[in-house]
């Protein structure tokens, strides 16, 4: 009987000691750490994961999702050339909850008064003029028309006005008549509570300047293959972005829609982007004067584009071209001949160019032969210049440069010119693909 209890307990003994040091083991490799990871219960995971996504940042000023939370100085940080995105609140008609509004900043005051405003904003909504007031007891945000007023303005710089002598006699006559500016009464109202939180800069003018000055190609090379598409910074800025490219010698023209009556209701005037007007001002304002604009226009149509351009050969010659058969930059051509043709003329590459027409005009195989042919004859009938890919260094660049890659540029051989008939109903039938 001894024997037996002594073997028993001796059994136990050696189960107890074999138990705990598996226990001890798994211990230690459930906490051991090392350089690479860290091991632990899956109840300590979910619980770091947790106290981790509730300890991020505050606010990110360039995600793309809504802030979380924000402070009252986000505000203050704010300075003139900024586009901020704001999100309206409910209006108390079920109107304008969640919507997001485009605000581009012209002038900033910071206000020294014991009043309830810290600081205002003046600039512009979808080329409407707005005033923001920021309010750091109340934490309020709210948009409102400039000085009180009860009718919305948008103001078009007088120096474009002047430069474009057509787009200044059409814009005379569509205020007259309402017609501009655009007001959507479900989005544009006197006054708009702004989200105190949901606000953030999403580019700046500098930034897209610098980008238009030193890497140009998404506004001069045309769109690619494989090009994605377009990003909301992208499509706002698209033609102010165009506009810097031609200011900094990457394009050899410009073509801007001033006017365009096809917009649907509800969608911004392409002037009325943001940094447009800005931009525009810019271009016209330089001293000394080295562009011109030739202004691009249908018989019995108020559609209106302008072509903006340096003076110099053959940039000059080739904007002649583009308006004697009314070219318009928010329409696309569905005519292969004039699609190529509108390509070659803004400087895009070829390859762009052909990818492009053949999307738009729905071409199972590649364009004719008899095209291309016509257009290069065309384009050397128009000047025998040898385009330039970058004819101006920067936006401080007073000089036209008038040499490529250190050459002078070599004249080809002109043929009998052509006689260039005034746009007509004819001409955008031809451009929209009905001819030719």
């Amino acid at each position: 009987t001894q024997i037996l209890f002594i073997s028993s307990f001796l059994s136990c003994f050696k189960r107890k000691c074999w138990f705990q040091s598996r226990l001890s083991n798994r211990k230690m490799k459930m906490y051991q750490t090392n350089i690479n990871q860290n091991i632990a219960p899956k109840q300590y995971i979910k619980r770091l994961n947790t106290h981790h996504q509730q300890s991020r940042p505050l606010r990110c000023r360039y995600s793309s999702t809504p802030p979380r939370a924000n402070d009252e100085s986000e505000w203050l940080e704010y300075k003139v050339g900024d586009l901020l995105e704001l999100v309206a609140v409910n209006d108390g008609e079920g109107k304008g909850n969640g919507e997001k509004m485009y605000f581009e900043v012209v002038e900033k005051f910071i206000n020294d008064k014991n009043d309830d405003s810290d600081v205002s904003f003046n600039g512009y909504i979808d080329g409407l003029e707005y005033q923001l007031d920021v309010s750091k007891p109340l934490k309020e945000a709210r948009l409102h028309t400039r000085e009180g007023k009860d009718e919305f303005v948008s103001s078009v710089p007088e120096e474009l006005l002047t430069f474009c002598p057509e787009f200044g006699i059409l814009h005379k006559e569509l205020v007259r008549t309402n017609k501009y500016p655009v007001v959507d009464n479900n989005r544009h109202k006197q006054t708009i509570q702004v989200d105190w939180v949901k606000h953030e800069k999403i580019t700046d003018l500098t930034e897209l300047k610098t980008k238009a000055s030193e890497n140009p190609d998404f506004w001069s090379l045309g769109t690619t293959p494989s090009q994605p598409p377009l990003s909301t910074i992208e499509r706002l800025t698209l033609n102010a972005g165009e506009i810097y490219a031609l200011l900094a010698g990457n394009r050899p023209l410009a073509l801007i829609q001033l006017y365009a009556p096809f917009v649907e209701d509800g969608r911004v005037q392409p002037i009325d982007c943001p940094f447009v007007k800005r931009a525009l001002k810019e271009l016209v304002t330089t001293s000394p004067q080295i562009f011109s604009c030739v202004a691009c226009h249908i018989e019995g149509s108020t559609t209106l584009s302008a072509v903006f351009y340096p003076n110099i050969s053959p940039n000059k010659e080739r904007a002649a071209l583009l308006a004697s058969f009314g070219a318009q930059g928010a329409l696309v051509a569905q005519s292969p001949y004039y699609g190529v043709l509108i390509g070659e003329c803004l400087g895009y590459t070829r390859e762009n160019i052909y990818h492009h027409v053949k999307n738009t005009c729905n071409l199972r195989g590649d364009i004719s032969k008899a095209v291309l042919d016509q257009v290069a004859l065309d384009l050397l009938e128009c000047s025998p210049v040898e385009p330039l890919q970058r004819w101006r260094n920067g936006y401080d660049d007073d000089a036209l440069n008038l040499t490529a890659n250190g050459n002078r540029r070599k004249r080809r051989r002109k043929k009998k010119s052509s006689v260039v008939s005034s746009p007509s109903v004819e001409a955008l039938e031809a451009f929209l693909g009905k001819k030719r």
